[in-house]
Protein backbone atom coordinates (compact mmCIF):
# COMPACT_ATOMS: atom_id res chain seq x y z
CA UNK A 1 0.00 0.00 0.00
CA UNK A 2 1.57 3.34 -0.92
CA UNK A 3 1.87 6.30 1.73
CA UNK A 4 -1.24 8.27 0.27
CA UNK A 5 -3.72 5.16 0.28
CA UNK A 6 -2.27 4.45 4.22
CA UNK A 7 -2.67 8.05 4.89
CA UNK A 8 -6.37 7.71 3.77
CA UNK A 9 -7.46 4.78 4.98
CA UNK A 10 -5.91 5.61 8.69
CA UNK A 11 -8.16 8.59 8.26
CA UNK A 12 -10.81 6.82 7.72
CA UNK A 13 -10.25 4.46 10.73
CA UNK A 14 -9.59 7.35 12.99
CA UNK A 15 -12.46 9.68 12.41
CA UNK A 16 -14.70 6.08 12.84
CA UNK A 17 -13.26 6.01 16.35
CA UNK A 18 -13.48 9.91 17.12
CA UNK A 19 -16.96 9.65 16.01
CA UNK A 20 -18.17 6.86 18.61
CA UNK A 21 -15.29 7.68 21.14
CA UNK A 22 -16.33 9.97 24.64
CA UNK A 23 -14.02 11.76 26.53
CA UNK A 24 -11.77 9.35 27.97
CA UNK A 25 -10.52 8.10 25.30
CA UNK A 26 -9.06 10.91 23.65
CA UNK A 27 -5.51 10.34 25.77
CA UNK A 28 -5.21 7.18 24.68
CA UNK A 29 -6.25 7.08 21.11
CA UNK A 30 -3.94 10.01 20.59
CA UNK A 31 -1.10 8.25 22.09
CA UNK A 32 -1.99 5.27 19.91
CA UNK A 33 -2.28 7.68 16.42
CA UNK A 34 0.90 9.23 16.97
CA UNK A 35 2.76 6.35 16.73
CA UNK A 36 2.20 5.57 12.88
CA UNK A 37 6.02 4.64 11.45
CA UNK A 38 5.81 7.26 8.41
CA UNK A 39 5.50 11.01 9.27
CA UNK A 40 2.93 11.96 6.47
CA UNK A 41 0.67 9.45 8.64
CA UNK A 42 1.58 10.89 12.13
CA UNK A 43 0.61 14.43 11.01
CA UNK A 44 -2.17 13.76 9.32
CA UNK A 45 -3.74 11.64 12.76
CA UNK A 46 -3.03 14.31 14.94
CA UNK A 47 -4.29 17.15 12.68
CA UNK A 48 -7.42 15.18 12.67
CA UNK A 49 -7.73 15.00 16.25
CA UNK A 50 -6.70 18.40 16.82
CA UNK A 51 -9.66 18.95 14.92
CA UNK A 52 -11.83 17.08 16.81
CA UNK A 53 -10.73 18.52 19.59
CA UNK A 54 -11.07 21.81 18.46
CA UNK A 55 -15.00 21.83 16.82
CA UNK A 56 -15.86 19.87 19.90
CA UNK A 57 -16.45 16.48 18.39
CA UNK A 58 -14.44 15.38 21.64
CA UNK A 59 -13.46 17.42 24.64
CA UNK A 60 -10.79 17.31 26.86
CA UNK A 61 -10.04 14.24 28.92
CA UNK A 62 -8.22 16.53 32.21
CA UNK A 63 -8.15 20.03 33.04
CA UNK A 64 -4.43 21.65 31.93
CA UNK A 65 -4.48 24.38 34.84
CA UNK A 66 -1.33 26.17 36.00
CA UNK A 67 -0.76 28.18 38.80
CA UNK A 68 1.91 30.91 38.62
CA UNK A 69 4.13 28.86 40.90
CA UNK A 70 4.33 26.37 38.32
CA UNK A 71 5.16 28.46 35.44
CA UNK A 72 7.54 30.24 38.25
CA UNK A 73 9.19 26.39 38.39
CA UNK A 74 9.27 26.07 34.34
CA UNK A 75 11.05 29.34 34.05
CA UNK A 76 13.66 27.81 36.81
CA UNK A 77 14.39 24.66 35.12
CA UNK A 78 14.48 25.38 30.99
CA UNK A 79 17.48 25.79 29.41
CA UNK A 80 18.44 29.96 28.62
CA UNK A 81 20.52 31.47 26.26
CA UNK A 82 21.77 34.53 28.12
CA UNK A 83 23.42 36.64 25.41
CA UNK A 84 21.81 38.02 22.50
CA UNK A 85 22.92 37.26 18.76
CA UNK A 86 25.13 40.42 17.36
CA UNK A 87 24.24 42.14 14.08
CA UNK A 88 20.26 41.02 15.32
CA UNK A 89 17.68 43.18 16.68
CA UNK A 90 16.20 42.66 20.28
CA UNK A 91 13.16 43.22 20.95
CA UNK A 92 10.97 41.30 23.58
CA UNK A 93 7.64 39.25 23.93
CA UNK A 94 5.04 38.58 26.53
CA UNK A 95 3.36 35.30 27.16
CA UNK A 96 0.16 35.89 29.22
CA UNK A 97 -1.35 33.67 31.02
CA UNK A 98 -4.72 33.35 33.04
CA UNK A 99 -7.17 30.56 34.14
CA UNK A 100 -10.83 30.64 32.79
CA UNK A 101 -13.25 27.76 34.27
CA UNK A 102 -10.25 25.80 35.51
CA UNK A 103 -8.31 26.26 32.21
CA UNK A 104 -5.15 27.95 31.84
CA UNK A 105 -4.62 29.65 28.34
CA UNK A 106 -1.87 31.27 26.49
CA UNK A 107 -2.59 35.02 24.76
CA UNK A 108 -1.79 35.15 21.17
CA UNK A 109 -2.20 37.83 18.42
CA UNK A 110 -3.07 37.47 14.88
CA UNK A 111 -1.21 40.42 12.97
CA UNK A 112 -2.88 42.31 10.34
CA UNK A 113 -2.33 41.75 6.63
CA UNK A 114 -1.21 44.87 5.86
CA UNK A 115 2.30 45.42 8.11
CA UNK A 116 5.64 44.99 6.04
CA UNK A 117 6.75 41.98 8.67
CA UNK A 118 5.48 38.87 9.51
CA UNK A 119 2.16 40.39 8.31
CA UNK A 120 -0.97 38.16 9.04
CA UNK A 121 0.75 35.50 11.45
CA UNK A 122 -0.01 34.28 14.60
CA UNK A 123 2.45 36.27 17.23
CA UNK A 124 3.14 36.81 20.87
CA UNK A 125 2.80 40.73 22.12
CA UNK A 126 5.81 42.42 21.49
CA UNK A 127 8.30 44.41 19.35
CA UNK A 128 11.79 45.79 19.24
CA UNK A 129 13.18 46.96 22.11
CA UNK A 130 13.69 50.70 21.97
CA UNK A 131 16.61 52.72 23.52
CA UNK A 132 14.48 54.46 26.04
CA UNK A 133 13.29 51.31 27.15
CA UNK A 134 14.83 50.54 30.97
CA UNK A 135 14.47 46.78 30.72
CA UNK A 136 13.36 44.36 27.71
CA UNK A 137 10.57 43.50 30.07
CA UNK A 138 9.54 47.43 30.15
CA UNK A 139 9.67 47.06 25.95
CA UNK A 140 7.51 43.57 26.25
CA UNK A 141 4.65 45.02 28.79
CA UNK A 142 4.65 48.66 26.80
CA UNK A 143 4.47 46.58 23.42
CA UNK A 144 1.51 44.62 24.83
CA UNK A 145 -0.36 47.34 26.12
CA UNK A 146 0.01 48.89 22.68
CA UNK A 147 -1.17 46.13 20.92
CA UNK A 148 -4.14 45.05 22.93
CA UNK A 149 -4.48 47.30 26.09
CA UNK A 150 -3.82 44.99 28.44
CA UNK A 151 -1.44 47.06 31.08
CA UNK A 152 1.44 46.21 32.91
CA UNK A 153 -0.63 46.93 36.42
CA UNK A 154 -3.17 44.13 35.57
CA UNK A 155 -0.46 41.43 35.53
CA UNK A 156 2.75 39.81 37.31
CA UNK A 157 6.33 39.15 35.84
CA UNK A 158 7.29 35.73 36.87
CA UNK A 159 10.41 35.53 34.73
CA UNK A 160 11.78 35.25 31.23
CA UNK A 161 13.13 31.88 29.21
CA UNK A 162 16.10 33.54 27.62
CA UNK A 163 16.60 34.88 23.51
CA UNK A 164 15.13 33.03 20.81
CA UNK A 165 16.47 34.01 17.19
CA UNK A 166 13.92 33.82 14.15
CA UNK A 167 15.39 32.31 11.41
CA UNK A 168 14.62 34.37 8.02
CA UNK A 169 13.95 38.67 9.53
CA UNK A 170 16.79 39.09 11.75
CA UNK A 171 15.54 39.74 15.24
CA UNK A 172 16.38 38.01 18.47
CA UNK A 173 13.29 38.17 21.12
CA UNK A 174 13.95 37.54 24.79
CA UNK A 175 10.78 35.74 26.01
CA UNK A 176 9.16 37.32 28.98
CA UNK A 177 6.21 35.49 31.01
CA UNK A 178 3.54 36.88 32.82
CA UNK A 179 0.59 36.18 34.78
CA UNK A 180 -3.25 37.65 34.64
CA UNK A 181 -5.15 36.82 37.66
CA UNK A 182 -8.47 37.51 35.83
CA UNK A 183 -8.81 37.04 32.26
CA UNK A 184 -7.84 40.07 30.27
CA UNK A 185 -9.96 42.72 28.93
CA UNK A 186 -8.33 43.79 25.36
CA UNK A 187 -8.78 47.21 23.40
CA UNK A 188 -7.00 46.06 20.36
CA UNK A 189 -4.66 48.65 17.90
CA UNK A 190 -6.58 47.70 14.81
CA UNK A 191 -3.31 48.84 13.04
CA UNK A 192 -1.11 46.35 14.30
CA UNK A 193 -4.03 43.69 15.88
CA UNK A 194 -6.10 41.98 13.84
CA UNK A 195 -7.67 39.35 16.76
CA UNK A 196 -6.73 38.06 19.79
CA UNK A 197 -6.62 34.38 19.82
CA UNK A 198 -6.50 32.39 23.32
CA UNK A 199 -5.31 28.96 23.10
CA UNK A 200 -5.62 26.45 26.03
CA UNK A 201 -2.42 25.53 27.22
CA UNK A 202 -4.14 21.31 27.42
CA UNK A 203 -4.13 21.80 22.99
CA UNK A 204 -0.60 22.79 23.19
CA UNK A 205 0.51 20.19 25.04
CA UNK A 206 -1.31 17.35 23.02
CA UNK A 207 0.62 18.77 20.16
CA UNK A 208 4.16 18.69 21.38
CA UNK A 209 6.50 17.19 19.68
CA UNK A 210 9.34 15.44 22.42
CA UNK A 211 11.31 13.96 19.34
CA UNK A 212 12.18 17.23 17.17
CA UNK A 213 15.63 17.65 16.74
CA UNK A 214 16.42 21.48 16.82
CA UNK A 215 19.84 20.15 15.22
CA UNK A 216 17.40 19.45 12.33
CA UNK A 217 16.96 22.74 10.25
CA UNK A 218 13.92 21.33 8.15
CA UNK A 219 12.09 20.27 11.07
CA UNK A 220 12.81 23.29 13.36
CA UNK A 221 11.24 25.02 10.09
CA UNK A 222 7.83 23.20 9.95
CA UNK A 223 7.32 23.41 13.58
CA UNK A 224 3.89 24.48 14.42
CA UNK A 225 0.63 23.85 16.44
CA UNK A 226 -2.71 24.60 14.88
CA UNK A 227 -5.61 25.84 17.22
CA UNK A 228 -9.50 26.59 15.97
CA UNK A 229 -11.55 28.78 18.62
CA UNK A 230 -15.23 28.96 17.89
CA UNK A 231 -15.01 32.53 18.29
CA UNK A 232 -13.01 33.32 14.88
CA UNK A 233 -13.56 31.83 11.61
CA UNK A 234 -9.88 31.85 10.67
CA UNK A 235 -8.12 28.73 12.24
CA UNK A 236 -4.82 29.72 14.19
CA UNK A 237 -1.56 28.44 12.93
CA UNK A 238 1.84 28.82 15.32
CA UNK A 239 4.79 28.10 13.60
CA UNK A 240 8.59 30.32 13.03
CA UNK A 241 9.61 31.97 16.49
CA UNK A 242 6.34 31.96 17.97
CA UNK A 243 5.80 28.20 17.46
CA UNK A 244 9.42 27.44 18.69
CA UNK A 245 8.77 29.69 22.22
CA UNK A 246 5.85 27.57 22.54
CA UNK A 247 7.27 24.61 22.46
CA UNK A 248 10.32 25.52 24.67
CA UNK A 249 7.67 25.85 26.74
CA UNK A 250 5.71 22.89 26.75
CA UNK A 251 8.92 21.24 27.17
CA UNK A 252 9.57 22.73 29.99
CA UNK A 253 5.84 21.90 31.40
CA UNK A 254 6.78 18.43 30.28
CA UNK A 255 9.18 18.21 32.46
CA UNK A 256 7.97 19.50 35.41
CA UNK A 257 4.83 17.43 35.16
CA UNK A 258 7.78 14.40 35.37
CA UNK A 259 8.96 15.70 38.35
CA UNK A 260 6.28 15.78 40.08
CA UNK A 261 4.86 12.61 39.29
CA UNK A 262 8.51 10.86 39.86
Amino acid sequence: MNVTNQCNQRQSEFQKKVAGSNSEMILPLFEYWRKPSTRCCRNLTVSVLVSACNWGLLKLTSVMQLTPEIVKDIIENVPKRRTPIDGYVRSAILMLFFNRHNQTYLVYIRRTKDMTLHSGQMAFPGGKIDAEDASSYETAVRETYEEIGVSEDQVVHLGEMGYFETLTSGYDAVAHLAWCDNPPKYRLNPIEVAEVVEIPVAILKQQFRPDLHFDNAQEVMYLNFRFKSEHSPNPANLWGLTARITHHFIHGLTDHLQRRSA
